[in-house]
């Protein structure tokens, strides 16, 4: 696919460093970057599922018409 500009688009590019692509300190870095993530994945998951967990316990919300009710049966003692 190729790219058309506008009269509004940058027609001068930066040429592209000769070490891109032959270096593979480039390679490791990202590997240990994967590695980080695939690290982390678990714990994160644990972690929502928790709070998800946690989150189930809550009394459920009262409506207006029931908190009316209860105030009401509440002072008839």
């Amino acid at each position: 696919m190729a790219w058309d500009h506008g009269s509004l688009g940058v027609r001068d590019f930066a040429e592209e460093p000769a070490s891109l692509g032959d270096d593979d300190s480039i390679a490791a870095l990202l590997d240990a970057a994967e590695d980080i993530v695939n690290a982390a994945g678990p714990d994160i998951l644990m972690e929502l599922e928790a709070e998800k967990n946690k989150k189930g316990r809550r009394r459920p919300r009262i409506s207006k018409k029931a908190r009316a009710k209860k105030r009401k049966k509440g002072k008839k003692r």
